[in-house]
């Protein structure tokens, strides 16, 4: 009862201090930053109408199981409406129009728990006896969203660290994404990576991009103070990738970050390659290390 409970004091820091991209677009070298500082919420953006907002979700895994959706519609808003909608209202609208999903926590300003009915039972939530710092985190655009100072609690300082928005703080506008991911945030060594990518060109069965990657964790000698890393380049790795949802391929980084996909024969038209994540393996839990992507390209 005492871990669970520390579990979900500090499920709520995650989110409040900091609010984690697995789904992305192309996104210009020069934007490299990790998280983003709202305008204040006395004058947050309000949408007219309806609108669409796009929601990935990418979990933890149990016992060889996890969630890895990208990119759903989510439809916002009605006629004649003109508002301010938040995090929270995305996930109760998707909760609503998505039958297999199922989120806790959606009364309280953080996620403690996601459940997708098609693959069982299970709700993926922080992992007892791993740590007290891993959980649902998110990224809006693939960066955090953080508070403007005007809306900082009382007390906080610049020298405390980033404070960021939570999911009833954190306002969406038409066309944005919010990825949801299983995050670990113990230390540098544990942090979870997530991805953006240079833009893919692909040519003669090869496909070439490059891949970077954003974490966060706790500053070890205080806890309320993150550091948020800024997208860089993924060196010597190599992940499982999904092409087109039934070609099973490699992908590899190089020394220089160049990633490479080989033996492709791809027809012109719009395609996709699914990075698959990378866990550390717990028992029967894995805590993601890289949270996996979906990226849409043309030939």
């Amino acid at each position: 009862m005492k871990n669970n409970y520390l579990k979900k004091i500090l499920m709520a820091a995650i989110v409040l201090i900091l609010l984690f991209s697995l789904s992305t677009s192309a996104f210009a070298l020069s934007d490299t930053a990790g998280s983003y500082t709202q305008v204040s919420l006395a004058n947050a953006p309000k949408v007219s109408g309806q609108f669409t907002v796009y929601l990935s979700i990418s979990s933890n895994r149990v016992n060889g199981q996890y969630i890895h959706r990208y990119n759903l519609p989510v439809s916002m808003g009605s006629l004649g409406q003109n508002k301010t909608y938040y995090v929270s209202d995305v996930m109760t609208a998707a909760q609503n129009q998505y039958s297999w999903l199922t989120v806790q926590g959606l009364s309280n300003n953080y996620i403690n728990g996601i459940k997708d009915s098609t693959i069982g039972n299970t709700v993926f939530g922080p992992v007892t006896g791993y740590d007290n710092y891993n959980g649902w985190m998110f990224r809006i655009n693939g960066k955090y969203p953080l508070l403007n100072q005007a809306d900082w609690p009382s007390g906080w300082t610049s020298t405390m660290g980033p404070c960021g928005a939570a999911i009833n703080q954190a306002y969406v506008t038409a066309g944005q994404k919010i990825d949801f991911y299983h995050a670990d945030t113990m230390n540098t060594v544990r942090a979870t990576h997530s991805f953006k990518n240079d833009p893919i060109s692909y040519s003669s069965g090869v496909l070439n991009t490059k891949l970077y990657s954003s974490y966060s964790y706790f500053d070890a000698s205080n806890n309320y103070k993150w550091i948020i890393k800024n997208y860089s380049l993924v060196k010597n790795k190599a992940f499982q990738v999904v092409v087109d949802g039934n070609i099973s391929k490699t992908i590899v980084c190089d020394s220089s970050g160049n990633a490479k996909v080989t033996g492709l024969n791809l027809s012109p038209g719009s395609h996709t390659i699914e990075i698959l994540p990378q866990f550390v393996t717990f028992g029967i839990y894995g805590i993601p290390k890289y949270s996996g992507a979906k990226l849409n390209f043309n030939v």
